[in-house]
């Protein structure tokens, strides 16, 4: 038998999937140095001001 080539190599293993990729756009849009307005980002992202604005709605008869 022949010394193996270097191309019966075994394929190198891909990286493991990133599961946050989804995610990576949301969270360097809510990281901020000086804090301020970004989380009320989150909030608006979560639906909380949501259900104000509608209960707000129904209060005012519109």
């Amino acid at each position: 038998m022949s010394a193996p080539s270097p191309n019966d190599a075994p394929a190198p293993t891909p990286p493991p999937a990133d599961l946050d990729a989804p995610f990576t756009g949301l969270r360097q849009l809510l990281a901020s140095e000086r804090g301020g307005f970004k989380p009320m980002v989150l909030l608006w992202a979560l639906g909380v001001p949501l259900p104000i604005v509608l209960i707000i709605a129904l209060v005012r008869g519109c």
